[in-house]
């Protein structure tokens, strides 16, 4: 039975890329391209605009600009279609092959149809005879089974039938839409031709696959479990093992017909039974030789000459085959002897495939889109590595914006991790955990960071309940914890009562230093309320510019008295000796993300093994795992903030629900400290030492007024963002929240942002986000990207994106233009992230699952302080400020050394404290200490 190429197109909707799954986009894949080129009416050779642009088969599309111009992302290589649809124009399918570097296709001309569109003609007025034409059509199209009865052609009357020689010829003057409530689908069919007559059938079209929301979480869970199940026993799934060579292990066994005519011939009766068949009709088939590596990349070549016959072990079939054998049985064979594949089993010359038997029934309902990714199972085993010890440290060092506070204050930081080894900075861990610890050793508070590069960056407050006395800032990574919890990274701070002073004896004799940074302002004084302006330059021993990455701090010197340093980057960037490594395995596994660990209980409480399902009720991800002998299971790399909601569900050797799932706690290190710590001289007063106010802990207001336009020109509010009126403004409610993440629902939301997948110098491909405008230069440019007026310079664009889930965001703001507040960091585009107080709430539990809730990286909150160029600030208040300026990301150029930052001074006459520290690119620490003199 021979199926041709499918392909369709979906009319007068912009598609949006759903290109992989988060946790799988981020981590590494083949190359990836684009198209470009531009729709034009054949005649008058104007541009189209709104024409749909889509990959065959997959849900890989775009719709044109108003000049005709396209950009389709995320297209993989190889061969495939690309179909143009219009509405009043003839279909245009183009074959492209795409290798090496992205495609332009240039022109594509489009031929008007010229003909009326005549009024659709509605079902009810159609004979009887159409009617059992479409039930016939729905029967061979969608299948009997039960997987086809839940498909549904949604407008079966822009079918026509018509007898010619026998056959019944099939017309659609529409594109055929499909709902696959099975798979979780919307399927535009475009019918190119199709025939049915009593010895089969042939249908040939194209198709664009469309995600449908799921109405709950039950839902999407049934769905991505059905299209595993799709997946696993279809022609993909074989062809992708017969290229790992693992086709024994994922199920399939081949036979093919024995070549020796005179047995085959011997054998008269036929017969249903598979075993009789086996060594006089049928042989096993030998696959050493049917896999070859093609040159063109990622491409490889099977020879199939002959039909194979395909069983999948690991599954049950409808409608048996065999008598003796219980399992689905297909038929494979390829004209011209060879079918071309690319790495995930995906087949590029598809019209040359011939398919029968399971593989082949009930094609349409149970078709996945080429780009449909199928779930990685998580192996428990690998998270336990054998490693060489030393490679594999990790130190932490935190820089505070003060060295002491009072009851009430935040505590800002920033975390530099220094490596053992420079070249594992991207392969180690991407967590931290922050403590703040009172002096009985309680945790009192806990942050678990994004760490991006070596860097990480937080706040605490104290809160005003707190009672004075000695309290503890602790930093780690859970890898650290290998080589002893006597090396995590532990900064006492005192914390003061409001009315406790530090004796002025104590101050240390205060004298600007410096270790390769300056700082330069435009007058030696300044008075209250102007605005300083620091540029700061990093330069080596001889002179030269230097790239670094910097935290500033800026306090009053007088309220915040210097004391003795204890600690700085000077002297705890690098290693020390309490490296108390033993073991040649690791216990502390590495995290690259979120992890989750648990163990799975059968009834009798007892650990059990299993098959994990876990389900993200946000995003929609499938995740699976098999535990261990213990029942054991365990996961790391998820990506997101504050907390998010899981469906889990355990399966036995039978695939039946069992048991219940418990989430270990994560385990707390013992809070080790025997240092000796200098106590600090207190005065006792009757008057308060310290205003703190709303710009230090703010109360919470709304960031943005409620605005309904969605992704249009913005128009001013009452309320203006920190870095001024942007260009665009998209509101939360307007965000597809079906994609689950961030970097794939903004695609095509903002005009001049660019979305895409791509190789950038001589990187492996990944995910960039840049302004149209700087496309010309280069890739590397990316915009900034703030989460609540924060940037977030530390980490790509795409993965902080990928991280986020578009349930938890209020409003994104878009400005393509140069924003001088972030200087280089924003000048090519701010992308503003706001985010809302609620969390995403759990929807009804599905039966045999349960809910549980996963915490995720903790949101940043942004330092702020008065505007006092903005007429909208309220110049009444006093402002006694004790900490000036607070930045965690400052970046000096690599080719001049230099950044710029600048705030407002406050009201009183003092001096003010400067403190940068940080690492420049060669890793060295960097620290300077200045001073700045305000008066009246």
């Amino acid at each position: 039975m021979l199926v041709g190429s499918w392909s369709v197109m979906l009319k007068e909707i912009k598609i949006k890329s759903l290109v992989l799954l988060l946790h799988i986009a981020l981590c590494g894949h083949a190359q990836i391209f684009s198209i470009t080129g531009k729709i034009i009416d054949s005649k008058t050779g104007e541009g189209l605009p709104g024409a749909n642009v889509f990959l065959d088969k997959s849900t890989i599309g775009t719709a044109s600009f108003e000049d005709g111009q396209f950009l389709l992302n995320g297209v993989p290589p190889g061969v495939s279609d690309l179909v143009i649809s219009y509405v009043g124009y003839k279909l245009n399918v183009v074959t492209v092959s795409l290798y090496k570097e992205d495609l332009n296709v240039g022109d594509i001309k489009m031929l008007s149809t010229e003909e009326e569109l005549t009024e659709i003609e509605v079902v009810e007025s159609r004979d009887k005879e159409w009617e059992r034409n479409v039930s016939r059509f729905e029967r061979v199209f969608l299948g009997t089974s039960p997987i086809g009865k839940a498909c549904s052609i949604v407008n079966p009357w822009v079918i026509n039938f018509e007898e010619i020689d026998r056959k019944l010829v099939l017309s659609a003057s529409e594109p055929i839409q499909i709902n696959n409530d099975y798979l979780g689908y919307k399927i535009s069919f475009f019918l190119s031709s199709a025939s049915m007559h009593r010895l089969g059938y042939s249908i040939k079209g194209n198709i664009l696959f469309q995600e449908r929301k799921p109405s709950d979480a039950a839902e999407a869970l049934l769905w991505a479990e059905n299209r595993h199940k799709a997946y696993l026993r279809s022609s993909r799934h074989f062809f992708k093992a017969l290229v790992d060579k693992t086709t024994e292990a994922e199920g399939f066994r081949m036979y093919v017909d024995m070549e020796n005519d005179d047995v085959a011939s011997s054998y008269f009766e036929a017969t249903d039974n598979f075993r009789r068949l086996l060594d006089s009709r049928l042989m096993v088939k030998d696959t050493s030789q049917v896999v070859e590596q093609d040159d063109r990349p990622d491409t490889y070549r099977l020879k199939i000459d002959k039909r194979i016959e395909v069983h999948y072990t690991k599954a049950r079939a409808w409608v048996r085959t065999y008598t003796d054998i219980g399992y689905p049985v297909s038929w494979i064979l390829a004209k011209g002897g060879y079918l071309y594949v690319n790495e995930r089993g995906v087949p590029l010359n598809s019209n040359d495939l011939i398919t029968s038997g399971d593989m082949n029934d009930d094609w349409m309902a149970r078709m996945l889109p080429s780009d449909y990714v199928p779930p990685k199972i998580e192996q428990v085993e690998g998270i336990k590595m054998i490693v060489g010890k030393e490679r594999y440290r990790e130190n932490v060092y935190l820089h505070t914006d003060k060295p002491y506070y009072y009851v009430g204050e935040p505590i800002w930081f920033k975390a530099y991790v220094n490596y053992y080894s420079d070249d594992l900075v991207d392969s180690l861990s991407s967590i931290l955990y922050a403590d703040l610890i009172d002096r009985e050793g309680k945790i009192i508070e806990t942050k678990s960071l994004l760490l991006n590069q070596g860097f990480a960056w937080g706040n605490f407050v104290l809160q005003d309940t707190l009672p004075s006395g000695l309290y503890y800032v602790r930093a780690y990574t859970n890898l650290m914890r290998n080589f002893g919890d006597s090396a995590l990274f532990v900064k006492p701070l005192s914390v003061l009562k409001l009315t406790e002073r530090v004796e002025e004896s104590g101050i240390v004799k205060e004298a600007s230093e410096s270790t390769f940074l300056s700082i330069r302002t435009p007058s030696e004084r300044f008075g209250t309320r102007d605005r300083i302006d620091l540029e700061i330059e990093a330069r080596d021993e001889m002179g030269r510019p230097m790239a670094s990455h910097l935290s500033i701090s800026v306090t009053d010197a007088k309220q915040v008295v210097r004391v003795p340093a204890r600690q700085t980057i000077l002297s705890s960037y690098y290693f020390n000796d309490k490296n108390e490594f033993l073991e040649e395995k690791f216990k502390y596994p590495l995290e690259s993300g979120i992890t989750v660990a648990g163990k799975v209980l059968n009834g009798k409480g007892k650990p059990s093994s299993a098959t994990v399902t876990m389900l993200s009720v946000s995003s929609k991800d499938l995740i699976l795992m098999e535990t261990d002998k213990r029942g054991e299971f365990w996961v790391s790399g998820l990506g997101f903030y504050e907390e998010d909601t899981f469906l889990f569900q355990a399966k036995n050797r039978k695939d039946k629900p069992f048991g219940s799932i418990i989430i270990s706690p994560k385990e707390i290190p013992p809070f080790i400290f025997a240092e000796t710590i200098p106590t600090l001289s207190i005065i006792e007063t009757e008057q308060p030492q310290r205003i703190i106010s709303e710009y230090e802990v703010p109360k919470e207001v709304r960031l943005l007024e409620e605005v309904t336009i969605k992704a249009e020109k913005y128009v001013e509010g009452d309320e203006l963002r920190t870095y001024g009126n942007p260009d665009y403004i998209l509101m939360g409610k307007d965000i597809n929240t079906t994609y689950g993440n961030l970097l794939l629902a903004i695609q095509g939301q903002f005009p001049g942002l660019v979305v895409r997948f791509a190789a950038n110098d001589g990187e492996d491909p990944r995910w960039v986000v840049y302004t149209q405008r700087a496309a010309s230069l280069n890739l590397g440019r990316e915009v900034l990207v703030t989460i609540n007026d924060v940037a977030m310079t530390g980490q790509r664009p795409a993965e902080l994106l990928a991280s986020i889930n578009p349930e938890t965001v209020e409003s994104i703001t878009f400005t393509a233009r140069l924003n001088p507040l972030y200087g280089e960091q924003g000048a090519f585009g701010v992308l503003s992230i706001y985010t809302t107080e609620r969390t995403p709430q759990a929807e009804e539990k599905p039966e045999d699952f349960q809910v549980i809730t996963i915490p995720g990286y903790t949101f940043p909150r942004k330092f702020r302080s008065p505007d006092y160029s903005d007429d909208k600030t309220d110049r009444t208040v006093p402002d006694y400020r004790a900490t000036l300026y607070w930045n965690p990301e400052v970046i000096t150029d690599v080719n001049t050394g230099k950044a710029q930052v600048s705030f407002y001074a406050a009201d009183l006459v003092t001096r003010y404290r400067v403190v940068i520290e940080g690492v420049a690119r060669d890793n060295r620490p960097l620290r300077g200490e200045f001073f700045i003199e305000v008066e009246d």
